[in-house]
């Protein structure tokens, strides 16, 4: 019951208060001894790790291996100083808690003296590996200074003490400078001595302990360095030596090797054979003797060189001296053969200009000596000419050559007289020359006869060959059968009228080439025969093409006179070739358009026919005239005639039939398409006539009822028109047209189609008129209809409410249905009694109408009953609610807040304590603001 209900939730809460308290006491403890336990192990935990840091005994093997020992370490030591704060926190949360009695003071005590024991030893081990580091650094820094100064002095040892002293200046320069390198690398490291001197007497002051071992380093390093200097500067005083004996070496190599070559030069007995070959020896000598007088002075300075070294006491002393001397015995032996060399020369150049005098007279009488015995004298008159002129001028040429003959003899017998080395060759070239030169005058006489009798007979061949040819061209041009081609005739008889102008020209000329050959035949006994038989052929030649010249003129004027037929005829052909296309067409039209289209086309097409009749007689007369005139192509021309003439007949006969079969094809297309026009537009009208759609609401009736009316209107105003179409189609049968039968058939259902649409229309007149009635009943059962379906589906809803809001807002919306379904019940009755008239009076929806009333009489008595039912249910549902939310409230809270007052859990470390402590707060807060509600219930 709800009293025995309501003792329960007060004794629950009595006992959960009780259990609170508890619970907060033992939470605190629990909390403290966690946070000092956190502290400590944090502590400890760091202690462990850095013990481990501090007891290595590793100083590093070398400098950078220490280095990296020192930098680990020293992050070490501010580690150590950052977390030194933790160990104080420790001991003052220690201090702390036992100060307030906690229940474990002694473990707490026992915790915080083991703690700081550690802490005072690893301070202790830390300053002393501290100390160790640092002295090992400075040992390890001297020991890599040494090695490092070390490995340097025997890089530059293997350079300063090298057996290489070069073998040639090149080499010897190179190593000089190399070794110049070294010894300033080497003054450079002088410092760096100084600086490991001043580390190693450091080192054995601060540290004793290392004494020994740095002592030994220094001295090392100091027995090194001035070995190394010492062979540094015995080194360098071999090489200025060595430089000096190669650069003498290189110079006298130099020198011998060109002495020895003027030498060859200077011997040589060449002598020149031409102008050109004496110019060159000349040159040649004067090239040497420069480029001796200019090597003398490097000759005296070299031999001073040598005198220098020797006086020096050079280790080579002996080798330079040697090389002195062979030098002095070339020089001398030079200058010699020069001045030999200069005398013969100078006899050369006279030699060479005696021969070169002489060379050319030869060479000159030589070269027109084989003219002047040719037989050539000439194959036609321009050659004749030529020759001659070539004649003449060798005649000037001769009489200017006469000087020089004369010079040569002078200027042999002057270097006979002066004794020349070449005696005997000099007195052989002077006669050869004046022999040469008296045959060269006779045979000039007797080559200009010859000429002058040539230049006569090739005159005449020349024009008789120059007319001969004309002659030969001129006759191809007149026997040329280009009359028969017709393409550009009225060119080619302008060409021939210029030919023929061309021929009356040359007349004159032609004959004089006969007249001259027949005064030549007794003149040249050699050419006489064949200067005959060329008069003869020219005579024959020029009779032929006057001949032939005539004819074509005639077959020229004949061709053209065909070529204008012709292109009469097959201009006439082509014409006559499109019409038979167009007339051989069979199409008369498979519609009204079709046909139409058809006899305009065939109507341009006779008037077309009419207006070649003319040309056609043309054609005949011409034809006819060319046959009587034996023309050269007469048959042809005839043929063509005659089948214009049988094409152009042909044509006519079928225009006249085609135009009759497309008349008769024009009136049967016109009354068909008529008749289908007025079937389409009547089985257009009949579907509307025929439809079975009187509207689905009052609006659509209306709207049917407005267009119904405007469809007869139309009807009638298009029956005249019909009637029209039938008489014109009886017409039509009557004359036994060929598609009679057809034309019936169309006919007959255009008369039944328009019977047809017009008992149609009178038909649903009558039933839209019902509809409208019918509609305007049904508009308002279904709207009183719609409005009773959807509140009988509010009140079958069985919801019966949870919550005391849910149930007050039900009720509140039952209330006010009852007032809206009393309002329509009034309305329903009404509608009812005025269903019952229409179906009385006969309406065509009688049926509908009836099982509508009916229904919505069942609908509103059903639902004014199951609304009264709705309303008490949900009244009573509303006060258990009430109650049962208040109970339902304390109960839960009671339940939800029992286990954490009943928990045995206070926290495994001091963060889930805390976080439990902080819980149980709110909750005590919670119990004391709870009470004054469970009071009111």
């Amino acid at each position: 019951s709800v009293a025995a209900r309501q003792a329960a939730l007060e004794q629950q809460f009595e006992v959960i208060a009780q259990k609170a308290e508890q619970r907060h006491v033992k939470l605190e403890e629990s909390q403290k001894l966690h946070q000092l336990n956190r502290c400590v192990d944090e502590v400890e935990a760091w202690l462990n790790e850095r013990e481990a840091i501090a007891s290595v005994t590793d100083v590093g093997t070398d400098l950078e291996h220490n280095e990296v020992i020192r930098k680990k370490f020293n992050d070490f030591m501010k580690d150590l100083a950052v977390n030194a704060s933790r160990v104080t926190v420790a001991n003052e949360l220690a201090q702390r808690f036992v100060a307030q009695g906690h229940s474990d003071a002694a473990a707490i005590l026992a915790r915080q003296d083991a703690l700081n024991s550690r802490w005072s030893k690893l301070q202790e081990v830390a300053a002393v590996r501290e100390e160790k580091l640092a002295s090992a650094r400075f040992v390890h820094k001297l020991s890599r200074d040494t090695e490092e100064t070390k490995a340097r002095f025997q890089e530059k040892e293997a350079i300063i003490c090298s057996e290489d002293y070069g073998t040639d200046v090149a080499s010897v320069e190179a190593l000089l400078r190399k070794h110049e390198a070294a010894m300033r690398e080497l003054a450079a490291m002088e410092g760096k001595i100084s600086e490991i001197d001043q580390q190693a007497d450091g080192l054995k002051a601060s540290l004793p302990e290392t004494a020994s071992e740095v002592a030994a380093k220094q001295g090392d390093i100091n027995n090194s360095w001035r070995q190394l200097q010492a062979k540094a500067v015995e080194r360098k005083e071999k090489l200025v030596k060595a430089l000096q004996l190669q650069r003498f070496l290189a110079e006298h190599r130099d020198i011998n090797a060109w002495l020895t070559g003027m030498q060859a030069f200077a011997e040589s007995d060449e002598t020149a054979r031409d102008a050109a070959g004496v110019d060159a020896l000349i040159k040649r000598h004067q090239e040497l003797r420069t480029e001796i007088d200019a090597r003398m002075e490097n000759v005296r300075a070299l031999q001073s060189a040598g005198n220098d070294m020797q006086a020096e006491g050079h280790f080579a002393s002996s080798d330079i001296a040697s090389k002195v001397a062979v030098l002095d015995e070339h020089l001398a032996r030079l200058n010699a053969s020069m001045a030999k060399r200069k005398q013969r020369i100078d006899q050369c150049v006279e030699l060479q200009s005696f021969s070169r005098l002489a060379d050319q007279a030869e060479a000159w009488a030589s070269s027109r000596e084989a003219p002047l015995l040719s037989d050539d004298v000439g194959t036609s008159l321009d050659g004749v000419e030529a020759l001659q002129r070539k004649h003449t001028d060798f005649e000037k040429s001769v009489a200017a050559q006469t000087e020089k003959i004369v010079e040569i003899e002078r200027e042999a017998d002057r270097l006979v007289e002066q004794g020349h080395f070449d005696t005997p060759n000099i007195q052989r070239r002077k006669a050869n020359v004046i022999a040469l030169w008296k045959r060269l005058i006779g045979l000039s006489a007797q080559r200009k006869a010859r000429l002058e009798g040539a230049w006569k007979v090739q005159q005449f061949y020349r024009d008789a060959d120059e007319a001969e040819a004309w002659m030969n061209e001129k006759l191809q041009t007149a026997q040329d059968p280009s009359f028969r081609d017709p393409t550009n005739l009225q060119g080619k008889v302008q060409r021939h009228q210029a030919f023929e102008a061309e021929i009356s020209a040359n007349a004159d000329r032609i004959l004089g080439v006969v007249k001259r050959g027949e005064a030549l035949v007794g003149v040249s006994a050699d050419d006489g025969p064949v200067i005959t038989h060329r008069v003869e052929g020219m005579k024959a030649m020029w009779e032929k093409l006057n001949v032939k010249s005539t004819e074509k003129a005639q077959k020229l004027q004949e061709a053209t006179e065909e070529v204008v037929f012709n292109h009469g005829v097959e201009d006439v052909e082509l014409w006559l070739s499109e019409v038979e296309l167009l007339l051989g067409n069979n199409d008369v039209g498979k519609d009204l358009p079709s046909v139409q289209s058809l006899l305009k086309k065939h109507q341009l097409v006779e008037a077309d026919v009419a207006a070649h009749r003319e040309r056609i007689e043309a054609v005949r007369q011409q034809a006819k005239q060319f046959v009587s005139s034996n023309h050269f192509d007469a048959d042809v021309i005839h043929a063509k005639h005659e089948n214009v003439l049988s094409r152009y007949q042909a044509v006519q006969e079928r225009a006249a039939e085609r135009r009759r079969d497309l008349s008769d094809s024009l009136k049967l297309q016109q009354q068909l398409r008529d008749v289908d026009d007025e079937d389409a537009w009547i089985r257009e009208k009949e579907r509307a006539a025929q439809s079975t759609d009187f509207g689905r609401d009052l609006t659509g009736v209306q709207n049917l009822q407005k267009k119904h009316v405007a469809f007869e209107g139309e009807l009638a105003a298009h029956e005249p028109r019909v009637n029209d179409v039938l008489r014109a189609t009886d017409a039509l049968i009557s004359e036994n047209n060929t598609a009679a039968m057809a034309l019936a058939d169309r006919r007959a259902n255009l008369a039944n189609s328009w019977a047809h649409v017009r008992e149609a229309a009178s038909a649903r007149k009558s039933k839209l008129e019902q509809a409208l009635k019918f509609q305007l009943f049904s508009a308002d059962v279904d709207e009183e209809e719609s409005w009773l379906n959807e509140k009988m589906a509010l009140i079958q809803i069985e919801d019966t409410p949870e919550t005391l809001s849910g149930a007050q807002a039900l009720l509140k919306k039952q209330q006010a249905l009852d007032a809206e379904v009393a309002a329509h019940s009034t309305r329903v009755a009404d509608l009812v009694r005025k269903g019952q008239a229409l179906a009385r009076s006969g309406n065509a929806f009688a049926d509908s109408i009836s099982s509508s009333g009916e229904r919505l009489q069942s609908l509103i008595d059903r639902i004014t009953k199951l609304s009264a039912a709705r309303k008490s249910a949900l009244e009573d549902r509303h006060r258990v609610l009430q109650f049962s939310r208040e109970a339902d409230s304390v109960e839960a809270w009671i339940q939800d807040k029992e286990p954490q007052v009943t928990s045995q859990d206070v926290g495994k470390d001091l963060a889930a304590t805390q976080a439990l402590l902080s819980k149980h707060e709110t909750l005590e807060a919670a119990l004391e603001s709870f009470s004054p509600r469970l009071v009111t219930l």
